[in-house]
């Protein structure tokens, strides 16, 4: 008996170092596969991810992976790398099958530059858990870093508020959700003392604006203040910053093998004050948000994104209410991702020179045959001038045929068409008046006549309001107070303009 326990436990005590091999093996395997899915997505968006260097030892491995813009060959590409640290030992309590701790490894001249910032800590780590069912759970973070970035030309001030995230991914890998939160950021270039003449000319501009900081301006975005904050000019120094970035996704990969699913995004505020020529340019935007989602079914897709801000300051012009919400449906799955990789083939230049837009082409049949629908449900702003917005619903009603190639005005009875505009009436007076005034100067220019200028802005002024008046008659505009309306429809090569038809005025536009 006790020879038989004593051989059961040398059994245990051989076994027992195997077990973390045995692990590596299966997380080296699965490392690479991950690394592989992973470039062939990147690929798309013009990146590459490569695995350069994997170390399997008994209970732990290291690894390094490198992204980099995909450029031509012959051209110098940018690119980081990540250092991974890989560990065998499994952690049973928590069902955990190994880990992983990777970082943004830095060359030398990265690291001299921004080692001062982060006080000697990796700019970003991600810590990942392998589970015994196969899925995968990870944290990302960076570290607060304040100071100065100091470049070959200038020196940056930066205020760099951290980044903290997780990330979930299924067993299967078909699935990914997210979560990243950003508390801000600012960052200001510093400028040498200012000569006498510029130190002059920068007073004179400084007595015309506020003296309320830019922090001040990007920090205040909630409650009844930020519309009061947002009228306000901005001091022209030059800086870029932003506050309160939120962004979450679950995403799935769909059968053609683009992921799809769901996002959302926040960003509190975001402050850009440039110098542009000696004259301040300033843009500060509030509350914005942003949501989209995709999903394929058939191997159809449909699409939709929708960004929106409380209020948008342009050198103290005020725009509020902006909304752009698109959509679109019936795109063929398998086109776009062919599309999608032969456009990363153009930007990395391994597409052929003579044949460089053939396979886009070849994709144009699918896509009609799957007869596409674009919409812009929503984009509209309102501003000082009054509103301005559009409704489009644009779609395809024919299959492609090989003649539109020999002649392409055969794609117009193939497409419908609804339009739905609103315009501020002194915008549209306004774009009048400078084709009228030019017109009736060239006219004088022709024939050697001099005109009056009174005169010149007073006929003008008629001739805008005859020509709206005339459309309004027409029932081609509507008027609606300070606005101008159009309700626009085309379908097989009919025009209807307010219920009216007006294709007669498309023949002669055509």
């Amino acid at each position: 008996m006790k020879k038989l326990l004593f051989l059961i436990i040398l059994i245990i005590a051989a076994a027992l170092p195997a077990v973390p091999y045995y692990i590596g093996m299966q997380v080296e395997e699965t490392f690479r596969t991950e690394h592989q899915e992973a470039a062939n997505d990147a690929a798309l968006s013009g990146f590459d991810v490569e695995l350069v260097d994997y170390q399997r030892g008994l209970i732990e491995s290291s690894a390094i992976t490198r992204v980099s813009i995909a450029v031509p060959e012959g051209q110098e590409s940018i690119s980081v790398d990540f250092r991974h640290q890989i560990s065998h030992i499994p952690q049973l309590d928590q069902q955990v099958l190994a880990t992983v701790n990777s970082s943004l490894a830095l060359s030398s001249e990265a690291s001299r530059a921004l080692n001062p910032l982060f006080k000697g800590q990796s700019p970003l780590t991600i810590k990942t858990r392998i589970y015994l069912d196969g899925h995968q759970e990870g944290s990302i973070s960076s570290p607060v870093a304040q100071g100065q970035l100091v470049g070959e030309k200038e020196k940056i001030d930066i205020d760099w508020k951290g980044l903290t995230g997780t990330a979930w991914q299924a067993s299967a890998r078909d699935r990914v959700t997210f979560k990243l939160y950003l508390p801000g950021l600012s960052a200001s270039p510093v400028r040498s003392a200012p000569s006498t003449d510029e130190a002059t000319a920068g007073k004179e501009i400084a007595e015309n604006t506020t003296e309320q900081p830019v922090e001040e301006l990007a920090e205040n975005t909630s409650g009844e203040d930020s519309e009061s904050v947002v009228e306000e000019s901005v001091a022209p120094s030059e800086s870029i910053a932003f506050t309160e970035l939120r962004y979450t996704g679950d995403l799935t990969r769909g059968e053609s093998g683009i992921w799809h699913g769901t996002a959302e995004g926040s960003i509190s505020s975001v402050a850009v004050n440039v110098v542009e020529g000696g004259s301040p340019f300033s843009i500060l935007i509030n509350s914005i948000n942003l949501n989209g989602e995709q999903s394929e079914n058939n191997g159809l897709i449909k699409a939709g994104g929708a960004v929106s801000a409380n209020s948008i300051n342009v050198n103290g012009f005020m725009l509020s209410n902006a909304v752009y919400d698109v959509a679109v449906a019936n795109i063929d799955a398998n086109a776009l991702l062919a599309w999608q990789q032969s456009t990363a083939q153009m930007m990395k230049g391994t597409a052929d020179p003579e044949k460089m837009f053939e396979p886009l082409f070849a994709q144009i049949p699918a896509l009609f045959k799957a007869k596409p629908i674009i919409r812009f449900k929503d984009i509209s702003v309102d501003s000082p001038m009054g509103r301005f917005a559009l409704k489009l619903d644009t779609r395809v009603t024919g299959e492609w045929d090989e003649m539109i190639l020999q002649n392409p005005a055969l794609i117009v009875p193939m497409l419908k068409i609804d339009l739905e505009a609103n315009v501020p009436r002194s915008v549209v007076a306004a774009m009048l008046k400078d084709k009228i005034r030019d017109t009736l100067l060239m006219q004088a220019a022709l024939s050697e006549t001099e005109i009056n200028a009174e005169e010149l802005e007073a006929t003008v002024e008629l001739t805008v309001n005859q020509q709206l008046a005339g459309m309004i008659a027409q029932g081609l505009i509507k008027e609606e107070g300070a606005q101008l309306h159009s309700q626009v429809q085309f379908n097989k090569g009919q025009l209807m303009v307010n219920g009216i038809d007006a294709s007669a005025m498309l023949g002669g536009m055509m």
